[in-house]
């Protein structure tokens, strides 16, 4: 029946997948187009689906992964993240699709999902941060101008990870040291420290969370370990609990920024 196929692009309607497929081929609505996300490239859903390679695709499957891939990136519904690979190994498994594809979008995934773990950080992390800065800039004078933009510019590479702590404690130690008030220097030193301990914290339960089996006894058993050596609160912990049925990482970041 005419109009059972349809472009996922450009929404034109085909009475064959093969007259479909033919289309893709031409259709340029979307075509190599890209977003930026934190330095990051993600490609648009339309680069994925130009990787089929053996016509006629499964349009059902593709039909569903667009939808569901939207809401997972643009509309930030991340539990979608199981089926939407789910999908692409089934589309593998029917050889419309190569490993190399499967490969790709695993990647994708995690640099969004890297993103937000960076962006969990940045959220709690931002109160110290902010005090910091606030110290620093009354350190300001005419000779301590410099060395204190230098100190300020050294700690966004540090909350970025570009940056070693021992970098900052040698500027701090140096030249500030000996002309400015020592308990402001302690202050940020102690604030910068807490801003290591929580990058720390938070790495620390992410790659928990990674490495364990899905299943209920083990992330049960996962998160009862970190309550050990403080990686969560009681509190934390009793959330993370009522939700281990079916916990997604992005869930487990908004509950451990809380």
């Amino acid at each position: 029946m005419r109009g059972h196929h349809l472009c996922p692009k450009c929404r034109k309607s085909y009475a064959s997948s093969q007259s479909l497929w033919n289309h893709r081929q031409r259709c340029a609505v979307g075509r190599g187009a890209t977003v930026p996300i934190e330095g990051a490239t993600v490609p648009k859903i339309d680069t994925f689906l130009n990787e089929i390679v053996e016509p006629p695709p499964e349009e059902d499957l593709v039909e569903k992964f667009i939808t569901l891939f939207r809401a997972y990136w643009q509309e930030k519904q991340h539990e979608h993240r199981d089926e939407i690979l789910a999908i692409f190994e089934q589309l593998l498994q029917k050889g419309l699709i190569s490993s190399e594809t499967v490969d790709r979008v695993r990647k994708l995934v995690e640099t969004i999902e890297d993103e937000n773990v960076a962006s969990t950080i940045a959220n709690v992390i931002a109160p110290d941060k902010s005090e910091v800065l606030t110290v620093l800039n009354e350190l300001k004078t005419e000779s301590t101008r410099d060395v204190v933009k230098e100190v300020e510019h050294l700690l966004e590479d540090f909350v970025r990870g570009e940056a070693k702590l021992p970098k900052l404690d040698r500027l701090l130690n140096g030249e500030l040291y000996n002309i400015v008030p020592k308990s402001q220097i302690f202050r940020v030193k102690i604030l910068i420290k807490n801003i290591a301990r929580v990058q720390q914290r938070i790495n620390d339960i992410v790659r928990k969370f990674r490495q364990t089996p899905a299943d209920k006894k083990s992330r049960l058993e996962e998160f009862e370990s970190m309550l050990k050596p403080d990686l969560i609160s009681t509190e934390q912990y009793l959330k993370l609990v009522d939700a281990v049925e079916d916990i997604e990482l992005n869930e487990l970041l908004d509950i451990i920024q809380k």
